[in-house]
């Protein structure tokens, strides 16, 4: 895949995540703010019904307890009938005297009806004129002929029910009457709350709130237990009108809780909302770490085999050369460079042979199929055979390596064979990976349940980057020529493998330029 289209790949999950993101979040924004209206909707009509209620009770008591005030005269038939109320009250406060006055007149008519041939409704006409006298000072409260185009204001009635109307003309004086008196003797807190609690049910908001009766800004007795104002959260409707229709009293409610309780109302939506945008982030960071890793290991496989076919490449060359040498007559009637060239074909051999090895031990490793026999066995000594394996390599390049045994236990049960390969592999890098005579220590010591070695050497070091990568197959920490170091990066995942195999650890410390040092932990039980 070429850098171009992995590029565009990831611009286009990139701009298709963010989209998907801003249009869910979106969402989740109209869906809050839909809810917050329905909110308010609701409280504003829980407010109105209350309101609504608390006014028409005290009406009805009023009228209960002044209706037989009223003084009727009708007719026997039914043309007319007049209604009149008066009410009396005197202010000890302001020495005011208040005098109410309303005269109803009804006048009757029968119609025939469209709907039936041989039948006809009764309609009553009313006339209401009101009238109202503060300390003998005479003013008009409310004046029919000033609301209605021709000076009447009509009004269908049963005739059955003509003594309703005269009842219903005393509505509007009881509000004059209690405008003085204190809000706490119109109406209680708790029956406030009851009537709130009422119509919240009835809806079916369960949610803590706080109330009070204000009066122009001023909060009354009336009210709960830990109320206070806030301007963001606070409802409100009127309550109690003066018999001018302006408000005396506002009912208030607010909700500490009113942000959870929206979004409780909401919370599965919100929940799976959420819950998908994190899979769907999640997916494409999956989806992209492949990609990359993939990629990665596409590169690292071409380099894998670039190498290999290098490797392979010189035995095999040396191989021919060997061969031609052989043919000639002179060189094969020589037994002893016959024995030469014949060493050298062997040895280019078992090259290649412990090339395909490594390669074919990588992949049982990974297969899980790489077995070990375990056997107690003394790290000291393999950390010597080992030595003597990477022998000839560190003294072409004029280097030297000395061990320091500080290990008080050094007999662990492991794999002779692998252990003393993994060492090997070890000591190898550090001798190629050097640009001068390369000065190895190998220190061994008990670390509690583990024997530990270090390897520390003078090489080209690592940097952190690269550290992080060194046990993966294939990986090569190089610059320029891939072929400036031999090898294929299969030894130290070969020897973390076997490690770990073992129940041990292995990490390293390195600076560039400064050298590396590995250390390994294998435990002397393995359980």
């Amino acid at each position: 895949m070429s850098k171009k289209i992995l590029f565009l790949i990831v611009i286009l999950m990139s701009v298709s995540l963010v989209g998907i993101i801003v249009i869910q979040v979106k969402w989740i924004e109209t869906s809050i703010r839909t809810s917050n209206k329905q909110f308010s909707s609701d409280i504003s009509s829980v407010l109105s019904k209350v309101s609504g209620r608390i006014e028409k009770e005290e009406a009805e008591g009023f009228v209960k307890a002044y209706g037989d005030m009223v003084s009727s005269e009708q007719s026997e038939s039914l043309n007319s009938s007049v209604s009149k109320f008066v009410y009396t009250d005197y202010n000890s406060n302001t020495n005011e005297k208040i005098v109410y006055s309303n005269t109803v007149f009804e006048k009757n008519y029968k119609m025939p009806s469209n709907f039936f041939e041989s039948d006809s409704v009764i309609y009553t006409e009313t006339t209401n004129k009101k009238e109202l006298y503060v300390s003998g000072k005479q003013r008009e409260l409310l004046d029919a002929k000033a609301r209605k185009d021709k000076g009447l204001e009509r009004t269908l009635f049963d005739i059955t029910k003509t003594s309703s109307v005269a009842l219903k003309s005393m509505d509007g004086y009881y509000k004059l009457k209690y405008a003085n008196i204190p809000i706490h003797k119109r109406i209680g807190s708790h029956e406030l709350k009851l009537l709130l609690s009422s119509e919240l049910k009835k809806r079916n908001m369960d949610i803590d709130f706080r109330y009070a009766v204000v009066s122009k800004g001023i909060v009354t007795s009336i009210k709960s237990t830990y109320y206070k104002s806030d301007k963001y959260t606070n409802y409100k409707a009127t309550l109690f009108e003066d018999y001018k229709g302006e408000a005396i009293y506002e009912l208030h409610i607010n909700f500490p809780d009113r942000n959870n309780y929206l979004l409780s109302s909401i919370s599965t939506i919100l929940l799976f909302s959420i819950i998908f945008i994190v899979i769907i982030v999640l997916t494409f960071s999956g989806t992209l770490y492949l990609l990359l890793k993939q990629k990665k290991i596409s590169e690292v496989k071409t380099d894998f085999i670039n190498n290999m076919t290098h490797e392979f490449k010189t035995p095999i060359a040396t191989i021919n050369l060997a061969l031609d040498a052989i043919k000639n007559p002179i060189i094969s009637d020589n037994k002893d460079k016959l024995g030469f060239y014949s060493n050298i074909i062997r040895a280019e051999n078992k090259r290649m042979l412990s090339q395909v090895e490594n390669v074919l031990r990588i992949s049982q490793l990974e297969r899980g199929q790489l077995s070990i026999d375990l056997d107690e066995v003394d790290m000291d000594i393999l950390i010597d055979v080992a030595i003597s394996h990477v022998e000839l390599l560190n003294r072409e390049k004029g280097g030297k390596i000395v061990f320091n045994s500080s290990a008080s236990v050094s007999n662990v049960l492991g794999d002779e064979f692998h252990l003393v390969n993994s060492i090997t592999n070890l000591l190898e890098n550090a001798i190629k990976y050097c640009e001068t005579s390369p000065f190895i220590e190998i220190n061994t010591y008990n670390c509690s349940n583990f024997f530990t070695f270090t390897v520390k050497d003078n090489a080209i070091g690592m940097s952190k980057s690269v550290q992080k990568n060194i046990f993966d197959r294939f990986y090569r920490a190089e610059g320029g020529n891939i072929h400036n170091v031999k090898g294929h990066g299969l030894g130290l995942s070969y020897v973390r493998n076997i490690v770990e195999l073992h129940k041990g650890i292995i990490f390293v410390n390195s600076e560039k330029s400064e050298g590396s040092t590995f250390t390994v932990k294998i435990p002397f039980n393995r359980k």
